[in-house]
């Protein structure tokens, strides 16, 4: 069956998503090399699928900024920019300091609040959970929920972007056992300023917990980098 059958167009699709999972993860933990050629055969080869789900992969990449395109044809993986991250993190203490900030504002209309505060640690606890960066989910739970909680589907859609972005590189942010327990000891008492009505504690907490994460996401991007282009990582 071509690439260019009709009939194949459904399972390249799903094809793609997967690739374009798998492409985005190895990037943005450096599996491959900022300004690394990305050669669709040898893609193909390594992920042993057509060049149909490849291409469709590296087209949603360039969208994402994490692949460019050269003038003379083919991809290269974006050089690295630490201030890229810390664009979106600029972008993040925004939105999030908003979120809070409007949630405390009018508690008394937001019902399960014990859900709001508490809900999100379901199937976690930060004393026990395997330090392999699974904790990346309760905390997305947590930040995601007040996003909803607000009812602006706009603001949504807008914080989803945000973490997807941030998702992969975040997760080594949650391998060490003391920064789980801190960073649930701050999204409760983030949750405590909520139920309060307190706005400015609330947004004063969130710009601290953000600010916290941003400069444990440089050490660690600075730490991977080190040991990429020293061929240990």
């Amino acid at each position: 069956m071509s690439d260019d059958d009709p009939s194949a167009h459904g399972p390249a699709r799903r094809a793609g998503t997967e690739i374009y999972e798998r492409l985005k993860q190895e990037i943005l933990t450096f599996g491959f090399r900022p300004g690394e050629r990305l050669v669709e055969l040898e893609l193909c080869d390594r992920y042993e699928v057509s060049r149909t789900p490849v291409r469709e992969a590296l087209r949603r990449l360039e969208d994402d900024g994490l692949v460019v395109a050269r003038d003379k044809g083919g991809r290269i993986v974006k050089g690295l920019d630490i201030s890229d991250y810390e664009d979106v993190y600029a972008v993040r203490a925004v939105l999030e300091t908003y979120v809070v900030s409007e949630l405390a504002g009018r508690a008394g209309e937001l019902g399960d609040l014990d859900a709001l505060q508490y809900g999100w640690q379901e199937g976690y606890a930060a004393e026990t959970t395997p330090l392999d960066g699974s904790y990346v989910i309760p905390d997305e739970r947590f930040h995601l929920g007040l996003a909803r909680a607000t009812g602006n589907a706009y603001l949504l859609e807008s914080m989803e972007r945000v973490h997807d972005r941030l998702h992969t590189i975040r997760s080594f942010d949650f391998t060490v056992r003391e920064r789980l327990i801190v960073s649930e000891a701050q999204h409760v008492a983030i949750g405590q300023a909520i139920r309060e009505g307190d706005r400015g504690t609330a947004a004063a907490l969130m710009a601290q917990h953000i600010a916290q994460s941003k400069h444990e996401i440089r050490s660690i991007m600075l730490r991977i980098l080190s040991a990429a282009y020293s061929g240990r990582g």
